[in-house]
Formats: structure tokens, sequence, C-alpha cells
């Protein structure tokens, strides 16, 4: 039946309606952070300013150069140590053009006369700041516990993930060498904000070495092997399953990336899931349908692979390059999977392991 002119009127005025609705919505978004005053990493701190000692303030997106921005607690002991630390690295001469702020609350003028006379007795080199109204600790989503440094560039931008540990090595680089990179203006890769964990030592051992062998078959039924990928391009090997919610969130973000750089980075993923029955494959493909997800996912009866893959948690994520050599993985929620899968991808020594 032929629509009139006027039903054709109105379902295309439905359809503008909706479609500025959509519209609406992406730029609220978009602008979430923004109206929040929540900076994420790769954006400016624009407008943020914290005080000094002496009343000026300071406009952290004006800095000019790169800096390290570690809030912190007065007469805290893990704060002095990290204090203390942070001192006898940046005394070095690499690290000259490196600006270090410490920021503590002080509410009332009690909390900033403890914290300057503490500095004063410490004697740390660094610019002192207040937060009193919190809006520093808001816009770098400050949790305890307390130390917790980040890095900006000289531009003001934010370039790392909350920093924790300032001793030892954090992943493969170790918090002085992170600020050595950052001193020069060079890219530190977001992977190696994440440190590994004692719970990590079994899949760390696999880390260099080639990928266990497997051979499964996806829910379509086509074959995957590590042995048939060798050569032909990098794999994701996500192992998760459908009743964990942390796997429920970060699948989507793994979508994302391969959304956006999959060719790029000639990156193709596996899912693997634990199952017994056709309920269980059925559940797997509803949860994927739900988190609009469309990899390949494998249900399988042996634990055999999980086993050499030292699964005793889920997600767990491998990424297997080309030479069938397993280059890094991360296991739980990541944050920023993008930039973290990105700088995993961008980092040749990684990519290039055999």
């Amino acid at each position: 039946m032929k629509q009139s002119t006027e039903q054709r009127r109105k379902s295309m005025t439905r359809k503008l309606f909706i479609w500025s609705l959509v519209f609406v919505a992406a730029l609220c978004l978009g602008c979430k952070n923004k109206a929040s005053g929540k900076v994420e990493q790769g954006q400016t701190v624009d407008r943020l300013q914290l005080i000094t000692v002496d009343g000026k303030k300071i406009n952290i997106a004006k800095l000019g150069a790169p800096a390290v921005i570690i809030f912190y607690g007065p007469d805290h002991k893990a704060s002095k140590e990290a204090l203390d630390k942070l001192r006898i690295i940046t005394s070095g001469k690499q690290f000259k053009n490196l600006k270090v702020i410490a920021v503590t609350r002080g509410k009332d003028k009690s909390e900033q006369q403890t914290a300057k006379k503490e500095f004063g007795k410490e004697k740390w080199p660094f610019t002192l700041a207040y937060d009193p109204d919190l809006n520093g600790a808001k816009a770098f989503q400050v949790s305890k516990p307390l130390p917790v440094a980040y890095l900006l560039d000289k531009n003001g931008k934010l370039v790392s993930q909350p920093m924790r540990q300032f001793s030892g090595r954090i992943r493969t680089l170790t918090f002085e060498e992170m600020l050595a990179l950052a001193a020069r203006g060079k890219t530190v890769p977001q992977v190696d904000f994440i440190p590994y964990t004692t719970r990590d030592d079994e899949k760390l051992k696999l880390v260099g070495k080639r990928a266990p062998a497997f051979d499964v078959k996806d829910l379509k039924g086509r074959p995957w092997s590590e042995d048939k990928l060798k050569g032909k391009g990098n794999l994701l090997l996500v192992f998760w399953s459908p009743t964990c919610p942390h796997c429920k969130v970060e699948l989507p973000r793994i979508r994302k990336f391969t959304t956006q750089f999959a060719e790029k980075y000639n990156v193709e993923v596996l899912t693997v899931t634990h199952g017994e029955t056709k309920a269980d494959e059925d559940t797997v493909k509803k949860t994927l349908n739900e988190i609009v997800v469309d990899f390949p996912a494998a249900v399988i009866k042996e634990t055999k692979m999980h086993q050499d893959y030292k699964i005793d948690a889920v997600p767990t994520m491998y990424v297997i390059n080309k030479n069938g050599v397993i280059c890094e993985f991360m296991s739980g929620e990541t944050g920023d999977t993008v930039a973290v899968l990105k700088s995993i991808f961008e980092d040749s020594g990684r990519m290039n392991m055999k």
C-alpha cells in the first residue's frame, strides 16, 4: 500500500526527531567529562588551579614543562617515603626540567601550616600546593590510598595512569625510568603503568616464549590454532566467563580497540570460555549479543588450555604476536583498554619478540 504524502512527511519528521535525540545524547556524552571537570588520559588539565603556600594560584595547564603531580597526606608514613624517594630520583641532572608539585588538601590554615611545617622540616625541593575545595582531586579522580602520582607533559596533558609504586620495577619500567622518559618529552607506554602482581608470576613466565599449543573451533565451526596463525598476524586471546561482570566491561573495550585498529595492527581476537553443554554455548551467544560483541567464541570442555595459559581468574588477555610469541598479558580490567592495547602494538620491542 502506498503511503500518502502526509504519512511520508510524518514518518520523516519522526526520523529526524529520533536522530536529533541521538545527536544531542552523543554531544552530552562527549561533554560529560569536560562538564564534570574530570580529566582523562590524553586530555589537557584545563582551568585547574591550585594554591601555593604564599597564596598564589598555579595553572596546571601552563607549567610549560613536564611535571609530576603527587597527591599526598601530611604526617603520613607512605607519603613521606614517596616524597623522599622522589627527592632522590629528581636530584639527577636529567630531571632539571621536570617540575614536581606536591598537593595536599589544606582545607584551613591549620592544615596548611601542618603541611608547610613538614615541608620545611624535610626540605623537600618541590612546589607545595593546596587543594582546599578538592577540585584537583576530583579532576584527577584521586582515590585512596595515598600517595598517588600523575605525569603531565609540557602542555599540561595527562599522560599516565595513577601511579602508587615508587620503587622497584612496576611492569617493564621503574618509576625513575618513567620520570626520565617524561623529562625528555618521551612517551611512556600506557601498559607499563599497570603493575604486575604476585598473582601474575606464572603468567609472566610465558612472556617472551612461544604460545602454548591449542587447537579449538569457535561456535561457527571455524578452526583456530596458534600454529595456523603464526606468520599471518597478531592475536588477542581472551579468556572470560559469561558470569563475570568484569568481563562484560572489558570485552566491549577490546571491541572498541579492534573497531579502530584491527586493520592497522593486523590483529584478530579469539575469546575462550569453559563450558560443557549446549546450554553453556547458548549462554555465551546470548551474553555476547547483550554486550554487543561479535568476536569469535570458543567454548571448550577440556581444561588443558586454561592450565597451559595459567588461567586462575578472568578476564585474562594474552597478546600473541605474528611470530607466535606471547609478548604481553593483562589480567582483570585495564581501565583505558584502547590506550593500553595501542601502546603494546606500538612497542616494537614487544611486537618483534621471537
